[in-house]
């Protein structure tokens, strides 16, 4: 990995939380990778990939919303692709 996406991955990582992890380092290092494995599938540090930084008043756009583009472009629905939804319920039943 090119030394600016490992910069941009440390910084990134360096902010997520993971106190729902109560330390346990080899579950944080597990879910790192994965995170990173996500982001590379991606296309995340794909240099061909422009994110539109900016929104058409001038405005800066959320990570969240430059994120959702990749997002779109690498998991968009082919025709032979199919949809499923899967509902589950829940019932807690109290006397």
């Amino acid at each position: 990995m090119p030394a600016k996406d490992i910069q941009l991955t440390e910084n990134m990582i360096s902010r997520v939380d993971t106190k729902h992890l109560k330390g346990n380092r080899k579950l944080i290092n597990d879910n790192f990778v994965q995170l990173v494995k996500s982001m590379v599938f991606l296309g995340f540090f794909d240099d061909s990939n422009k994110l539109d930084v900016k929104d058409s008043k001038g405005n800066m756009r959320s990570c969240l919303d430059a994120f959702g583009d990749l997002m779109a472009v690498r998991m968009r629905h082919t025709e032979n692709d199919r949809d499923l939804v899967v509902m589950r319920h829940n019932f807690v039943l109290e006397n």
